[in-house]
């Protein structure tokens, strides 16, 4: 069995508790694993494993070894790049997503639009083509960003995970099968689309500036979790060409908050939700 005296537990600890500034909520698991098992050779020993606890005692020789690391980490994670004149919510839902909920949920407005211009951008440059809509999945939204200065560290806990922006050419026939899943949900994070659901299917889809037609292909930018299956996107996994940008979804947010601040000084909360509740008769 592999373990570790306490000073090699301790130094795997600190690196955690660092790398966790970075990766927000999964990271610094997935980052302990990686210097356990990468960054210090184990060693044999027949004793006991030694759990993990904030009781195990501090060496102050290793903790300053770890401090430039620490200060360098944490200056990156605190700088600023923008300000919010108004708190940009993530949404909270139990179950199906409420007319209420979806309009609080500024933040996935926010961001979505971010990724859409990186997407447009990216297809334009690239294939001289143009991106339709970004659907994105809620559960991708980790924490809000609170009125006043947003920096990095706020945005790494925002979207902690490393997904890629894929973009995925879909038939109509699975345009209308997201839509439905979309009013089954009662949202979802969207851009360039308007949306009036009722709690079963959907009356009307506006693309941009243009009613939905079935009978044409659209360009969707999404995440590459979701282009699996994740969260029961299914109709998503099998699209008629897809295009990976090699764009992370986090760098596409932290530079749409740099541009925008930049240009106007201001970040616009968006505060008109994009999916509409039509209550049936």
């Amino acid at each position: 069995m592999f373990t570790f005296n306490s000073k090699e537990l301790y130094i795997c600890t600190v690196f955690s508790m660092i790398m966790n500034r970075v990766f927000s909520f999964y990271g610094g698991f997935l980052a302990l694993l990686f210097l356990i098992f990468s960054c210090h050779s184990p060693i044999l020993v027949s004793e006991n494993n030694i759990p993990i606890q904030h009781t195990l005692p501090q060496d102050s020789a290793t903790k300053m070894w770890l401090n430039p690391y620490s200060d360098s980490v944490n200056k990156i994670m605190d700088s600023i790049i923008a300000y919010t004149d108004t708190s940009l919510n993530k949404i909270r839902y139990n179950s199906r997503i409420t007319q209420v909920q979806e309009t609080t949920a500024n933040l996935a407005r926010v961001c979505s639009d971010y990724v859409f211009n990186s997407a447009n951008t990216w297809l334009k440059t690239n294939h001289k083509r143009r991106c339709d809509i970004v659907v994105l999945n809620q559960n991708g939204f980790r924490n809000d960003i609170s009125k006043g200065a947003i920096t990095i560290g706020s945005v790494f806990e925002v979207m902690p995970f490393d997904n890629e922006i894929v973009i995925l050419k879909l038939s109509g026939s699975q345009m209308d099968s997201l839509f439905l899943f979309i009013a089954k949900l009662g949202g979802s994070p969207v851009s360039n689309l308007l949306l009036d659901i009722t709690e079963t299917s959907y009356n009307k889809a506006v693309i941009g500036n243009s009613r939905f037609d079935s009978r044409r292909d659209y360009y969707v930018a999404t995440n590459d979790f979701m282009y699996k299956g994740g969260d029961n996107f299914t109709m998503l996994k099998y699209p008629e060409e897809i295009f990976n940008t090699g764009i992370l979804v986090r760098d596409a947010i932290l530079d749409g908050f740099k541009s925008e601040y930049s240009e106007t000084k201001h970040i616009q909360a968006k505060p008109f939700p994009r999916i509409i509740h039509v209550k049936t008769q």
